[in-house]
């Protein structure tokens, strides 16, 4: 099972307990397949809950599988999609920009 009182630490870099490894920096949990298996529900809570990224490591080939949720690999799919094309990208930045610096109007929608 998780241990819930991980993740209250503050510290950064990569803590070990168990089983379980936190690497705190990148929002990400690693866990060997064993653990994976005899607690699925709770990593996949974790995962789709707390938006955390599961790394499932694998004993001697290394393929390691990343486990994420719905949302993010959505979001992920989207930011592909808008950074692929460098002039609309280009755009969205210069928009951005803009916003920051309240170069805005407020315009009515008929």
């Amino acid at each position: 099972m998780l241990n819930e009182d991980l993740d209250c630490l503050s510290v950064c870099g990569i803590l070990s307990t168990g089983n379980c490894t936190f690497i705190e920096d990148a929002n990400m949990i690693a866990v060997n397949y064993s653990s994976l298996r005899s607690d699925m529900k709770s990593y996949m809570d974790k995962v789709s809950d707390d938006y955390e990224t599961l790394v499932v490591t694998r004993k001697g080939d290394g393929r390691n599988i990343v486990m994420i949720s719905e949302d993010t690999f959505n979001n992920l799919m989207e930011n592909a999609h808008l950074r692929a094309d460098s002039a609309n990208y280009d755009w969205l930045k210069e928009s951005r920009r803009q916003l920051a610096e309240g170069k805005t109007r407020q315009v009515e929608v008929i």
